[in-house]
């Protein structure tokens, strides 16, 4: 019973993050009443538990960590005239602190997987071949598509048989092609690449091995930023512009280049802070998001947050849900380098969602091994 009740909220929250944004979540406030909820969630959990120990639920690092994140995104909005912009962004990582506090099995992974796969897959078909989603944000569609497939694919990093790693393979190429309508060449790219690290052609360890590896992982979007912007000025841009318009009918960075461009001469005006604006938050890189809204120490502690949450982790990354969140997390992660969403005054939350679910299994660990030893 459990296991069906934790099914189901994840597949709500799927439901929610599928309408947010949307013309029919500013008629019926879908997003609002989701973090609503999950916000007083929150607080009743954090003082039960304070109430229940008299202690901090959290060790030290970890309280100024996030205490110091939180601070900077609700008060550098504030001061620049963007009121609670700040707070609507934060609410994700109080939904990855109840995600946490659920006991994540096997079977719960499993259909939770399932159902967002299939869902993903359902939405891509309809907007491909249906009318339902007419006048949707084909890159927002494609993103929904490739996130939900990144959580499928979870429950499949134990696989060893090589059939189901063939079947897994042509899983993704049907994705892909739903994908490809859309014109997300960075949401097909990394369709693939979640595969490959699912099935064992990429090495885990790339990006999980230590904190460095991991470290790198995070700041991954501001070395593209600023390694296409070098790029941009070069003699190269004429072949891989030439290139692309073939392909896809568009430059290669598709103006990304100039955005970032404007985004790093806006964040010099406020280098420490930012300039508050998380509404606007359209800059095509979460780095730069990040950077031009909360500025370098912002940018600093939220990257130590998501190291932090990912470090508590590590001790059970031979768990194949554990490693599985990891990693699809990271390759969610990475491909916000070339879109928008994962950082907002109104996020896209399956990233978090995953991370929520990786810190649930480690919870069920932990009870696990203490039910042994005891």
């Amino acid at each position: 019973m459990e296991s069906l009740i934790c099914t189901g909220l994840l597949s709500l929250l799927w439901v929610a993050n599928l309408f947010h944004g949307t013309g029919l979540d500013s008629v019926y406030h879908i997003t609002d009443l989701t973090k609503g909820i999950v916000i007083l969630l929150f607080v009743v959990s954090v003082i039960r538990g304070y109430a229940r120990t008299h202690a901090m639920l959290v060790d030290k690092k970890k309280f100024y960590i996030y205490g110091i994140m939180g601070l900077i995104f609700i008060v550098s909005p504030l001061i620049h005239g963007y009121g609670k912009a700040g707070i609507d962004y934060l609410w994700v990582f109080c939904l990855v602190y109840l995600l946490s506090k659920l006991r994540i099995d096997d079977r719960t992974m499993f259909w939770t997987g399932l159902i967002y796969g299939v869902l993903g897959c359902a939405i891509l078909y309809i907007f491909n071949f249906g009318t339902a989603l007419k006048g949707w944000n084909a890159n927002s569609i494609a993103m929904i598509g490739m996130n939900s497939f990144l959580v499928l694919l979870v429950p499949f990093f134990r696989e060893q048989r090589l059939r189901n790693k063939v079947i897994l393979l042509v899983a993704s190429g049907i994705i892909a092609t739903l994908i490809l309508p859309t014109n997300s060449r960075s949401s097909i790219l990394f369709t693939f690449i979640g595969t490959l690290f699912a099935i064992g052609l990429l090495p885990r360890a790339a990006v999980s091995r230590n904190y460095s590896r991991t470290l790198f992982c995070l700041v991954l979007p501001l070395i593209i930023a600023i390694f296409v912007m070098i790029v941009s000025n070069s003699s190269v841009m004429d072949g891989l512009n030439e290139w692309s318009y073939e392909r896809y009918n568009k430059p290669i960075f598709n103006g990304r280049d100039e955005l970032w461009k404007n985004g790093f001469e806006i964040l010099w005006q406020n280098p420490l802070f930012g300039n508050g604006n998380l509404i606007a938050a359209s800059w095509h890189n979460s780095a730069v998001t990040c950077l031009v809204s909360t500025g370098v120490l912002g940018f600093v502690f939220w990257i130590l947050s998501f190291g932090e949450a990912l470090g508590s982790a590590r001790p059970y990354l031979n768990d194949y849900i554990v490693i599985g969140c990891f990693v699809s997390f990271i390759v969610l992660y990475v491909q916000q380098s070339v879109e928008l969403g994962f950082i907002s005054n109104s996020p896209t939350f399956i990233g978090y969602i995953l991370l929520g679910l990786m810190l649930g299994r480690v919870r069920f660990l932990k009870e696990l091994e203490d039910y042994e030893s005891y």
